[in-house]
């Protein structure tokens, strides 16, 4: 079930001098899916988010959406002098929500803190951000550099939390420019320069495992028991597709029982073809 479309989104700015946002781009969401918009500084990525999320109201095109809108915003907007609780209770009663707020915050793993929002750190902001959207029954939650300036544990433990929602049927979308993390979370991306699409992939066309071999065999090592999971192979390295990141282990140890010697495991990151789509723009 389409939760989310939008077909031929435009805006532009100014009055005298348009200036050109987004230039005719379209999108679906699907129920416990993730959608990640990536792009450079200035793509556009931004703007649609607010577009999506109801921020900005004028713009041509058409949008559909299907449920609540849960919109987490780059900076936090929760009230700094009130815990997350009486955040989250106050935001319940305003909407009339009668979703229990200490299983919200139990979700995001902050139900035993009695802090004030101003003594959070960015990672704790972010976490209340996402329940405040789960506080107000939101199926949709867009979220605008989830994973900006986090360290690498919380940036995880976020990705986690976003995991279990599409479990639960929440639909996804947001920006980031942390690659690693969008293989973790997203099933689809979509690449932006200059206020359109460039590309869509699915994730698992691009997540790719590179196995470097021990022994180089004259004839090559025999990997036929993988099937349509082996890309490609030489004497020295073999290419796998993945479905998540949770098969790395899986495939190693299928592959040291079957008697092959590994070097060296490393996914082909979404990096490389992030350089690979813009450079060729440049």
């Amino acid at each position: 079930m389409k939760l989310l479309e939008c077909t031929d989104i435009r805006k532009s700015y100014g009055l005298i001098k348009r200036s050109e946002a987004l230039k005719g781009v379209s999108l679906s969401l699907e129920r416990g899916q993730c959608l990640a918009v990536v792009g450079p500084n200035g793509a556009g990525k931004t703007t649609l988010l607010r577009i999506l999320g109801g921020v900005i109201a004028t713009f041509q095109g058409n949008l559909k959406v299907r449920g609540n809108i849960g919109y987490c915003s780059e900076t936090t907007s929760n009230y700094p002098y009130l815990t997350g609780y009486e955040n989250l209770n106050f935001f319940g009663e305003v909407s009339g929500s009668s979703t229990e707020v200490t299983e919200v915050l139990r979700k995001v793993r902050l139900d035993n803190d009695r802090k004030l929002v101003f003594q959070y750190s960015k990672g704790m902001k972010r976490k209340l951000e996402i329940a405040r959207s789960l506080i107000l029954d939101a199926d949709i939650v867009i979220m605008d550099e989830p994973f900006d300036g986090l360290d690498p544990i919380i940036s995880k433990d976020i990705a986690n939390i976003l995991v279990r929602l599409k479990e639960e049927g929440k639909g996804i979308i947001l920006t980031s420019h942390d690659l690693y993390r969008i293989q973790d979370v997203a099933d689809e991306v979509y690449f932006m320069s200059n206020g359109k699409f460039s590309r869509h992939e699915t994730l698992t066309n691009f997540l790719r495992l590179k196995v470097g071999f021990q022994d180089k065999a004259r004839n090559g090592i025999d990997l036929s028991f993988l099937g349509r999971r082996l890309l490609f192979q030489n004497r020295d390295v073999a290419y796998l597709s993945l479905e998540n990141t949770d098969q790395i282990s899986d495939l190693v140890e299928e592959m040291m029982r079957n008697g092959v010697k590994i070097k060296s495991v490393g996914l082909e990151p979404l990096e490389d073809l992030f350089m690979e789509i813009f450079n060729e723009q440049t």
